[in-house]
């Protein structure tokens, strides 16, 4: 989609942006998968992307803010994620499994059953 901005301004004129956009949507409809988890933290603690400072400020102020805005550790997440995809294996494993791909989008509360209190490295 290069070449122009979200309003269909550029070389391309309006028609070419929705067909781009729908040839788009048919290459990721035609990845074969069966379970898909997208993760939305706010703010990941603790890799090389977020500032040090984050990891000491952000829980002190997630009282004041909507859980989606919350932080989380890199190791919680990964735990999350690993987690989750365990939980959708066994039930493919075991037939469970919905026949249509399964797209699962967790936030922060739906993360937050896997966290392990002392086990993220935390400040």
């Amino acid at each position: 989609m290069r070449g122009h901005d979200s309003n269909g301004r550029g070389p391309w004129g309006r028609d070419e942006v929705r067909e781009d956009h729908r040839r788009e949507g048919e290459g990721v409809e035609s990845i074969k998968f069966d379970f898909l988890g997208l993760y939305r933290p706010a703010v990941i603690l603790g890799n090389s992307n977020t500032p040090g400072v984050l990891g000491y400020v952000m829980p002190l102020v997630h009282w004041a803010m909507p859980s989606k805005y919350h932080s989380i550790h890199k190791n919680d997440l990964a735990r999350a994620m690993v987690a989750q995809s365990e939980l959708a294996f066994l039930a493919i494993s075991r037939g469970n499994a919905p026949k249509e791909a399964t797209v699962k989008i967790l936030e922060y509360k739906d993360m937050e059953p896997f966290f392990v209190k002392g086990e993220s490295d935390e400040p």
